[in-house]
């Protein structure tokens, strides 16, 4: 019975590093960083740039050297970003993120002449929303944010 057991650990463990190392060499470095860099793209309407994304079993989806940038000036930079997401939901049409990691990021905010801040730019979206009928929601826990810097410059 034990016999078994290790067995059938030993195809679990060896399937499960065969489909990762599988996703970061093959999928994930041009498909899957593709649609991030898009999906940030259309989200904040700013360029980005990223490093690389792979998927790690403690830290979940890794996104490298991440750069949001404009014309003028570096917005925000973000030397490694994880998180992992619960697969059962994604069958409910939800993404669950329990936490997001952001290490080592630097921000760049700048307060205007106008007394606005560039940091709603991000967060105003464009574009008006609509919700499509096979959209996913996103539910996030909790954001974690480590070795942090903020550049900030008063224009006013």
């Amino acid at each position: 019975m034990w016999r078994k057991i290790i067995i059938g650990l030993i195809v679990f463990i060896v399937l499960s590093s065969g489909i990762i190392t599988y996703l970061n060499k093959v999928v994930l470095p041009v498909k899957v960083k593709a649609l991030a860099v898009k999906a940030i793209e259309d989200w904040t309407q700013k360029k980005v740039s990223l490093g690389s994304v792979s998927i790690s079993l403690f830290k979940g989806l890794v996104l490298k050297d991440l750069l949001i940038y404009d014309d003028e000036k570096t917005i925000l930079s973000i030397k490694e970003s994880s998180c992992a997401f619960l697969l059962p939901a994604i069958f409910k049409k939800e993404i669950i993120i329990p936490a997001i990691t952001f290490r080592s990021a630097v921000f760049s905010c700048e307060r205007r002449s106008d007394n606005s801040f560039d940091i709603a730019d991000l967060f105003v979206n464009k574009k008006p929303a609509i919700p499509a009928k096979n959209s996913y929601r996103f539910l996030i826990g909790k954001i974690n944010i480590l070795n942090a810097k903020i550049n900030f410059l008063d224009s006013t």
